[in-house]
């Protein structure tokens, strides 16, 4: 793998555990995150918070927040909330945080005092969410942006 020590970070991406990677059928956001780790680790050190049934690509290293997929119901609050916890308690290795989540790991990550170095990306409507925290997101289009105002879109 080639590193370039200038650009060189080190990324953690969390995904939801209701499904795994690379997903079976239909899953968009589990594909958009698969494309980004098999892009991001030939010149990064990734790291996917994921469900332990997942396919990651090489040279990615799995924290699993699961055994296997959780499926969509119940929600599963325990799980991600010890993931969101797995995730603290390891922040110091990364530079990057990624989640891929609606919006329940923003009391962790604001309460730990780490939200400077997350990207949170909501890859659904964000209508359907309560932003409390004034976390940062990226919208994953202009028209997502224009759907609230109160979150706070870096992108």
């Amino acid at each position: 793998m080639y590193h370039s020590e200038m650009w060189y970070m080190r990324i953690a991406h969390c995904l939801a555990l209701h499904r795994s990677i690379p997903v079976k059928g239909y899953g968009g956001v589990e594909r958009i995150v698969e494309y980004l780790l098999t892009e991001q680790v030939y010149n990064h050190d990734v790291t996917l918070y994921a469900s332990g049934d997942s396919i990651v690509p090489d040279g990615v290293k799995l924290m699993p927040g699961c055994s296997k997929a959780l499926g969509d119901y119940p929600y599963h609050y325990i799980e991600h909330g010890n993931m969101f916890t797995n995730i603290i308690d390891n922040n110091e290795n990364y530079d990057i945080i990624h989640f891929h989540i609606d919006t329940m790991h923003e009391p962790f990550i604001s309460f730990a005092n780490i939200g400077y170095k997350t990207i949170n990306t909501m890859h659904f409507n964000p209508m359907h969410f309560s932003v409390r925290y004034g976390l940062p997101y990226v919208a994953i289009s202009n028209d997502q942006k224009k759907l609230m105002d109160e979150m706070r879109f870096n992108v």
